[in-house]
């Protein structure tokens, strides 16, 4: 099959693609809301939730990453942004399964 034709690409791309633009939208206003903290207690929950969702979009990103079809798992630009971003993964897993 030829890539421009294996539609795992395009949805790839696409999850990819929206994905960086959440986490562009999260991080734009992470410090500002974090920094509201120390006076304002109200401000914990909305930060506690884009301080998760930052982590599980840089796991979603991992993962598609990951499956993209045609890319070598041993290309050095993936294994240098899996090494970067590894205790996003690790943080992740640890907080999902706390029961075990």
């Amino acid at each position: 099959m030829h890539a421009s034709s294996d539609i795992r690409i395009v949805k790839c791309f696409d999850g990819l693609h929206y994905s960086f633009e959440s986490l562009r939208y999260v991080y734009s206003s992470l410090h500002d809301t974090c920094s509201k903290i120390k006076d304002d207690q109200e401000a914990l929950i909305p930060a506690i939730w884009q301080c998760w969702s930052f982590i599980d979009i840089v796991y979603r990103i991992r993962e598609i990453s990951q499956a993209m079809p045609g890319l070598s798992k041993k290309d050095k630009e993936l294994v240098s942004f899996l090494s970067a971003t590894e205790i996003a993964e690790e943080y992740r897993h640890y907080i999902q399964h706390l029961r075990s």
